[in-house]
């Protein structure tokens, strides 16, 4: 009769263990960083697209409106509230598109990379538009004191593929001590100004952001001006108004 020799059964040593646990830990600190940068690079092809298609919407307003440029807002009396992105008749409670919204198709589009911005129960797509020398914007009718300023007109800009319509954009609020969702972006002018406009460039896709220039066509820059002390992915594209104005 044929018998069968039980065969010991070897386990990992704690060594082992050790070894193979260090190189799955060794493993992972090489390989999240680059799937991470991936999954961004995706986000900001997705959030390219999405400035081409708000380009196309400022295109079709500027030709049925003699070539003025939308305005950055609308002042009303609270609690109505109309901007370029998102309106208002209830103080936010609810909305809908804003002055933009008949131009784009089916929704107003959100960079995919501004989740985690702190939005102040207000919704933002974490675009902005250069309100200082593009859109400008209607105040008298908030009751302030602020003065109407008409938007500009395509033809005004001299150099249109080197002025920014709309980008990447962000706030540092040093009332929250945060980086906040906004939905304009001002020049170097206006940021090293004192005044409590802080919405600029937010460079958020792997050290780059994302720009809507005035004649229709997306780029990625990573050349930074004026960068913000409490949060280095804010900044502006250019040391003076060169990038920002109609010259």
């Amino acid at each position: 009769m044929v018998t069968r020799k039980n065969k010991k059964m070897r386990g990992f040593t704690l060594l082992e263990l050790l070894v193979v646990i260090a190189i799955i830990a060794m493993l992972s600190s090489i390989l999240l960083p680059a799937l991470s940068k991936a999954r961004e690079k995706g986000r900001q092809s997705v959030c390219i697209s999405n400035l081409k298609q708000i380009g196309l919407a400022m295109q079709m307003y500027t030709q049925n409106y003699d070539g003025y440029f939308c305005p950055t807002y609308y002042g009303s009396p609270w609690p109505v509230d109309t901007w370029w992105d998102f309106a208002t008749t209830d103080g936010w409670a609810t909305y809908e598109p804003g002055l933009l919204g008949d131009y784009l198709t089916d929704k107003v589009y959100e960079c995919p990379s501004r989740k985690g911005l702190v939005s102040w129960d207000k919704p933002f797509t974490g675009y902005g538009y250069n309100e200082t020398y593009i859109g400008g914007g209607y105040a008298a009718g908030y009751g302030w004191g602020g003065a109407d300023v008409s938007p500009a007109k395509l033809s005004q800009i001299k150099s249109p593929s080197e002025t920014l319509l709309f980008g990447d954009c962000a706030c540092w609020s040093s009332f929250s001590s945060c980086t906040g969702a906004a939905n304009t972006i001002y020049p170097p002018s206006v940021l090293t100004g004192g005044g409590w406009q802080t919405a600029t460039v937010h460079f958020r896709h792997n050290g780059f952001a994302n720009i809507l220039w005035a004649d229709g066509h997306v780029s990625s820059v990573s050349v930074k001006h004026h960068i913000n002390a409490n949060d280095s992915n804010l900044a502006c594209i250019s040391e003076d108004e060169s990038a920002y104005d109609l010259e």
